[in-house]
């Protein structure tokens, strides 16, 4: 508040009016666009403020601006050490679209993915596919999933470098890959063709990728929209739960603690859209809240204790039904003796 005007920054401007709203000015700066104000102060009936220089980059503070009013026109008071303020620059070509500097232009950002491709991405992806197929290293196969989703942002961000829809390409390519990932995982698995550490990596970063970019494309917890809530359920829930059933006599315990979360994420959501049929009273609906929650709770702990206690009996039913379905399996003793010579 000064000189009975109300001044406040907003759109890269500074902007006064009359308490009363009866008049209204905009600052113009003479010496500099885009200066980005900020910082502003009133003293003794007039306007200071920091803002962006007119001739160079005079450090992250700025310099100093005095406006009086009418509040309409801005005074430089900083200058740099020469003394004076150099001339601004001659206006551009009508239809010259201003480029910046280094890797703030499109050919500064190519450059800087072609760098990230062949010094990074690549070398990666190439080291540990060779150490995979040389050695045998089940945890080369982490190492190749992130060489390959890190080739294949390189190469979007070559084509488009301006990022346009970098994240719908993003979610969507995670998506997909970590579907084909593991959907080729549990086919080697059923086959007896992969070993179960490897099974037991490949799995664990699959899911991580699968199930991240999935909620990123369904919204699920903060959508309100049912059809997400139900394709949820083929997206999350029931994948989850054919990979702890293949992954029983395996180490990796994440599909099941995500058949966990995706039950209780279920709870949560029937339990809002519950409690507000039941009641409006906000403490009988925390009640509600805490009392089902804990209900599911118990049963998500129970179902995982009958879970490890049945665990050789999902594996042989698991077993049946691949010997039944899946063709081109392996026999598994084959797979063991294998194992056996290559140790």
């Amino acid at each position: 508040m000064i000189a009975q005007r109300v001044c406040f920054v907003a759109a890269s401007a500074v902007h006064c009016y009359a308490s009363d709203g009866s008049n209204y000015t905009t600052i113009n700066f003479a010496s500099a666009s885009n200066a980005n104000p900020r910082a502003l102060k009133a003293s003794n009936g007039s306007l200071f403020f920091k803002a962006d220089a007119p001739y160079g980059y005079a450090g992250e503070l700025g310099v100093v601006y005095r406006s009086d009013p009418p509040f309409t026109t801005a005074t430089l008071l900083s200058v740099p050490n020469s003394g004076s303020v150099p001339p601004p620059s001659p206006p551009v070509a009508p239809g010259t679209v201003p480029g910046g500097d280094g890797c703030d232009n499109v050919v500064g950002f190519r450059t800087m993915a072609i760098a990230f491709l062949f010094i990074t991405s690549l070398p990666v992806l190439l080291t540990s596919v060779t150490i995979w197929s040389k050695l045998r290293i089940p945890s080369m196969s982490f190492a190749t999933f992130c060489g390959v989703s890190a080739v294949v942002i390189n190469v979007y961000a070559l084509i488009d470098p301006a990022g346009s829809v970098a994240d719908i390409f993003i979610r969507w390519w995670f998506f997909a890959f970590s579907t084909a990932w593991l959907v080729v995982y549990v086919v080697l698995k059923l086959q007896n063709r992969i070993d179960l550490t490897t099974f037991r990596w490949a799995v664990d970063v699959g899911c991580i990728a699968y199930v991240a970019s999935m909620h990123a494309i369904v919204h699920v917890p903060f959508t309100t929209d049912w059809w997400r809530w139900v394709i949820y359920q083929f997206t999350m829930l029931l994948p989850m739960v054919i990979l702890a059933l293949v992954s029983t006599n395996t180490t990796t315990g994440l599909p099941t603690f995500l058949v966990g979360l995706a039950i209780f994420v279920d709870a949560w959501k029937i339990t809002i859209e519950m409690r507000s049929f039941m009641t409006s009273d906000p403490t009988f609906q925390t009640f509600i809240t805490f009392a089902f929650l804990g209900g599911i709770g118990f049963v998500i702990i129970f179902a995982a204790m009958s879970y490890n206690k049945y665990k050789d009996a999902i594996t042989q039913a698991v077993d049946r039904f691949a010997a039944t379905f899946v063709p081109m399996r392996k026999p598994f003793k084959t797979l063991n003796e294998e194992a056996i010579q290559m140790s």
